[in-house]
C-alpha cells in the first residue's frame, strides 16, 4: 500500500533490528506500551518478528517512507470481530525525529482504508494515552471519536493518567471519502 510519501508493506526478518530500537527507545515505550516500560530483549523482537508471520487474527505491516525506503515503524490490525464487526489498530512510529511530521496519521489512513476494502469489519477501534494528544490530533485527522474515558488507568512518571478509546465507523469513513 502506497500513500504520497509512505508505505506499508510486510515485515521482513531485517525489520528486527529496526523495531528493537523501537523498542528500546524510552520515550517510545511511554507512549504506547500499557504495562511497566521496561528495556525489551533482542530475543522478544525475534520472537515477535517470527509470531507475526504466523498469527492469523493479526495483521502487522512496517511503514516505510517511499523516498528511501527508511523504516519508520509498524501499525497492527488485531482482535479481528466478525461475529460483531470491529476490529482493533494500533500504530508505533521511530524516535523524535521521526514523529511530528504526518507519518502517522498518513499510515493510520492508509491502513484504514485496507480494512474497509479487505476486511468485512463495521467500525475500528484503538487505545491512547489521554497525554499523547499528538497522537489524539492525528487519530481525529484520520476520523476517529472519543469514545470512552478510563479515568486514572494508567500509571506513569508518579502520576495517573486517562486511557481514552476511540472508534471509526464505516459510514463515517465513507462519508469522509465522499
Amino acid at each position: 500500500m502506497k500513500g504520497q510519501r509512505i508505505g506499508l508493506r510486510a515485515l521482513k526478518r531485517e525489520d528486527t533490528e529496526h523495531i528493537l530500537r523501537l523498542e528500546q527507545d524510552f520515550e517510545s515505550r511511554l507512549m504506547h506500551t500499557p504495562g511497566i516500560p521496561y528495556p525489551v530483549m533482542e530475543t522478544d523482537i525475534e520472537k515477535f518478528v517470527d509470531e507475526v508471520r504466523s498469527e492469523k487474527d493479526r495483521y502487522t505491516f512496517g511503514i516505510e517512507l517511499l523516498e528511501d525506503g527508511t523504516f519508520l515503524g509498524i501499525c497492527t490490525i488485531f482482535r479481528v470481530d466478525l461475529n460483531h464487526g470491529n476490529c482493533w489498530v494500533s500504530i508505533m512510529i521511530g524516535g523524535p525525529e521521526q514523529r511530528g511530521k504526518g507519518y502517522g496519521t498518513e499510515a493510520m489512513e492508509l491502513l484504514i482504508d485496507w480494512i474497509f476494502r479487505y476486511i468485512n469489519v463495521h467500525k475500528i477501534k484503538l487505545g491512547v494515552f489521554g497525554f499523547n494528544q499528538p497522537a489524539i490530533r492525528s487519530y481525529e485527522k484520520s476520523g476517529f471519536v472519543v469514545e470512552a474515558r478510563m479515568r486514572e488507568e494508567l500509571f506513569r512518571e508518579g502520576k495517573f493518567h486517562d486511557i481514552i478509546y476511540m472508534g471509526l465507523l464505516r459510514r463515517e469513513y465513507e462519508a469522509r471519502k465522499a
